[in-house]
């Protein structure tokens, strides 16, 4: 689990003599998906390029993340029905040279999140985010009912999808999903 792999890069941290926020050590346990190799050898390649001490913030520099705090600014977007916010914050992750890939697979993982929060008691256990994201998660699961988070997920499975075949740039099939999630009501299942 990702707690399990940031603990063993805290041991490493403290081993060798170098200092890093838990918060950083989450993101790379994070993204390196089970594998305590790939966070050992993603600690390595970020403790080089921080100097003293390793933060998250430059773990999401490094990696071309976006921090969680986009992904709340997302959902509140969604949820007031500002598309406008939306499109301002797909344009910002894209001139920060943040990784649109990424951020599409975050998002596919942040409504799995959502779906599993509303189902109840013991979510927390599956889900792969920080104790203080998953408390501010809970916050919005009586925004989106079952139906549509689980139309939300097709849509972004499809976006994945779309994202490695390379049918347009990241930037607009990015920004389709997300007016596409904005206007669920809209959407009937077939």
């Amino acid at each position: 689990t990702s707690a399990a792999i940031q603990a063993k890069l805290a041991e490493i941290v403290k081993r060798e003599g170098f200092k890093a926020e838990p918060r950083a050590l989450f993101e790379i346990a994070r993204i390196a998906d089970g594998s305590l190799r790939d966070a050992e050898s993603l600690l390595d390649q970020i403790s080089t390029l921080s100097e003293g001490e390793i933060r998250e913030e430059d773990v999401l520099l490094a990696l071309g993340l976006a921090s969680e705090e986009v992904y709340f600014e997302l959902l509140r977007a969604l949820q007031k029905g500002e598309a406008q916010k939306i499109l301002a914050l797909v344009q910002t992750l894209y001139e920060s040279g943040k990784d649109l890939v990424q951020f599409g697979r975050g998002l596919f993982q942040l409504f799995r999140d959502l779906l599993l929060v509303q189902t109840g008691k013991g979510a927390e256990n599956f889900i792969e985010m920080s104790p203080e994201a998953g408390k501010r998660l809970s916050d919005f699961k009586a925004n989106f009912s079952k139906e549509e988070l689980l139309l939300a997920l097709s849509l972004l499975q499809n976006l994945q999808a779309d994202l490695r075949r390379a049918v347009a740039p990241p930037r607009i099939l990015l920004e389709s999903a997300l007016l596409k999630l904005l206007h669920l009501e809209g959407l009937k299942s077939v």
